[in-house]
């Protein structure tokens, strides 16, 4: 039994690299109760490292962007994503943006807490138009995570983990 989605698989692989591998023990003890026999039998340190296995699926990506959303989508990783801003404000068109904004914009997509005032504020403009360009980046966004997950996918089906 494998990871049911490529979703879950992400999600566990980033989880697990937040953590440091005194911890893993115990969280590999409790995955003892579900039916990924991939994880059940895996002590900390191969836990550790199928996670690292995952996420070196994501960055060898030939898709720059791909590979900046998911680590931002499901790491959290916001520091290296300027194909991915690039490629949003492309998108966009003749839609005059700061990158600022659409930074801020793709971390309200992936979770992270913003106010419409920061979006705002990086964007330089006034409300209605922060609606206006949110929605749009959100459409952009949308399209990126089904192409992300697509590659992903099969790269994790091929080997046997999804």
């Amino acid at each position: 039994m494998a990871f049911r989605d490529v979703s879950k698989a992400l999600s566990w692989a980033y989880m697990m690299q937040e953590k440091a591998i005194i911890d893993a023990p115990g969280y590999c003890a409790s995955m003892r109760g579900t039916n990924n026999d991939l994880l059940i039998g895996l002590n900390a340190q191969e836990a550790m490292q199928q996670s690292a296995d995952i996420i070196g699926i994501v960055n060898s990506l030939p898709d720059r962007s791909c590979s900046q959303y998911i680590n931002a989508m499901y790491g959290k990783r916001f520091s290296e994503i300027n194909d991915l801003t690039e490629r949003i404000v492309a998108r966009l068109g003749g839609v005059s943006v700061y990158r600022r904004g659409v930074q801020h914009i793709l971390a309200k997509y992936c979770g992270m807490e913003v106010t419409k005032e920061q979006i705002r504020a990086g964007l330089k403009c006034d409300n209605n138009r922060v609606s206006y360009v949110r929605d749009k980046v959100f459409v952009i966004l949308d399209d990126v995570h089904k192409l992300a997950i697509s590659h992903v996918d099969s790269e994790l089906r091929g080997r046997g983990l999804v």
